[in-house]
């Protein structure tokens, strides 16, 4: 199969992607809630539709990474794949904010939490239950999932064997409304101490290019260059 890289599905501050397989196509997260018709339209550019698709994975459940997800469930028999750690979170239907890692960071969470206690997504429970180091071959897919935690603690990245990265929030590319810690280390995260870890299993893992949630994708080598400025995992 030639190679394609995954088609970004930009929501203005946040991404879902698009992986073409040879059992149909598989798609990263679904954006903001309200914006289902934009993520529809986008499908329907990139050459494909909800009809076509052998799975939908979720990251992680931060509301805007699942907006869509409800309607997109009712067009489509395509199982949605989340880690066991999320799963409770999606059949709940409640919505959680990340910690802030930066005075300005817990700031504007602690503003935004009597909001999300009033915000509520339609309660979904979840097909396929992951670990870690799935193979995503009967997906029609090279590649495999990693249990990648920090932004939360049960966060996951796609690692295609073209060295192609979709990494959710692991990192960031200048996004951050100024909350700080630079262009790439997120400024939100559940479990901090975690990050550099997963940030040492992708380096270690053959990725080549990164695919964040937030900001355009950007090669491994920058990220690189960030971890070697701090101290090594324990």
């Amino acid at each position: 199969m030639p190679y394609s890289p995954p088609i970004r599905i930009s929501f203005g501050i946040v991404n879902a992607y698009l992986l073409s397989g040879t059992e149909g196509d598989v798609l990263i997260d679904t954006g903001l809630p309200g914006l289902a018709a934009r993520l529809l339209r986008a499908m329907k550019h990139a050459g494909t539709s909800p009809d076509r698709l052998a799975l939908i994975i979720l990251t992680h459940v931060h509301f805007d990474h699942i907006g869509g997800l409800s309607v997109l469930q009712c067009q489509t028999a395509a199982p949605i794949l989340v880690h066991r750690l999320e799963a409770p979170l999606l059949e709940s239907g409640s919505i959680s904010l990340p910690a802030g890692r930066t005075p300005l960071a817990r700031l504007m969470m602690g503003a935004g939490a009597p909001f999300a206690r009033r915000m509520r997504f339609a309660a979904i429970v979840p097909d396929i239950i992951a670990d870690d180091d799935l193979s995503l071959q009967p997906f029609g897919i090279d590649g495999r999932i990693l249990h990648t935690p920090g932004h939360t603690r049960s966060s996951i990245s796609v690692l295609l064997n073209t060295g192609d990265a979709v990494i959710g929030d692991l990192c960031q590319n200048g996004w951050g409304f100024g909350m700080g810690l630079g262009r790439i280390v997120p400024p939100l995260a559940d479990v901090p101490e975690a990050l550099a870890a997963s940030w040492d299993r992708l380096l270690q893992s053959g990725a080549k290019r990164l695919y964040p949630g937030h900001g355009m994708p950007f090669a491994i080598e920058t990220l690189r260059a960030i971890r070697g400025k701090l101290a090594p995992t324990p």
